[in-house]
């Protein structure tokens, strides 16, 4: 059953000197796509503004500075600590005799994109989970919050490129804009991690074809385990933000 309904269309422009979009094939060497998956680019979106009752479609994504790799060796720690759960305290372990365990990360540098994508609403979805309804609750609040956000470039949380140390700068995109058309490629990428109401991780994949620069999800086949969605099926799917 479709909760969630189209209600506005956005165009956004992302910038950042570095991105890392992993392949999860590759475990110890982190490796970044080309492109961004969809699911990193909701998950930028959602750190601009998220909310129970909004979900995002991503249209298409233009790449408008040439594709370039950027390798760094990155020291990592076998232990970060922990946190004693009664009083807060974080307890970090002893580095005597802890060898930072060195990794490459090979990432993308200088990302210049446009993303054009769709919010969508459940006006329902209080009910639906036995909440008391917001007063005021109605989609063109949403879409106002986003529009502003975006129009003063204001957050909830820094949003990153991939990992959390790419960090990224948006803004309204520009009237006009050109996608680098050198760019053409086609491979099985990751689409998106999603947790399950049953408190169980699911993930899914998609075939991606980058021509002249563009990517457009909006006729992708999506495939988590045995099943095929298109996107409005899988972005109702329940899933736990």
């Amino acid at each position: 059953m479709k909760y969630f309904k189209p209600i506005h269309k956005f165009s956004l422009e992302v910038t950042g000197k570095f991105a890392c979009f992993t392949d999860p094939i590759c475990k110890v060497e982190r490796t970044s796509y080309p492109a961004p998956t969809h699911g990193a680019q909701e998950y930028l979106i959602e750190r601009i503004y998220g909310h129970p009752c909004i979900r995002y479609r991503i249209d298409k994504l233009f790449i408008l500075n040439p594709i370039k790799y950027y390798g760094m060796y990155v020291n990592e720690r076998p232990s970060m600590g922990d946190v004693n759960m009664t009083t807060g305290q974080v307890i970090v372990p002893d580095a005597v005799g802890q060898s930072p365990m060195q990794r490459m990360v090979t990432y993308l540098r200088d990302v210049d994109y446009v993303i054009n994508f769709t919010m969508y609403y459940d006006k329902d979805y209080y009910r639906r989970h036995g909440l008391p309804v917001h007063a005021g609750e109605n989609a063109a609040k949403h879409i106002d919050q986003l529009s502003r956000r975006i129009a003063k470039g204001q957050c909830e949380y820094n949003p990153v490129l991939g990992l959390s140390e790419c960090g990224a700068d948006f803004c309204e995109a520009p009237k006009t804009y050109t996608a680098c058309k050198d760019i053409n490629e086609s491979y099985y990428s990751l689409y998106k991690v999603v947790h399950l109401d049953d408190s169980t991780s699911a993930t899914a994949w998609c075939n991606v074809d980058i021509k002249d620069g563009v990517l457009d999800f909006s006729k992708s086949v999506i495939q988590m385990g045995d099943k095929e969605f298109n996107q409005e099926e899988f972005l109702n799917i329940e899933w736990r933000r």
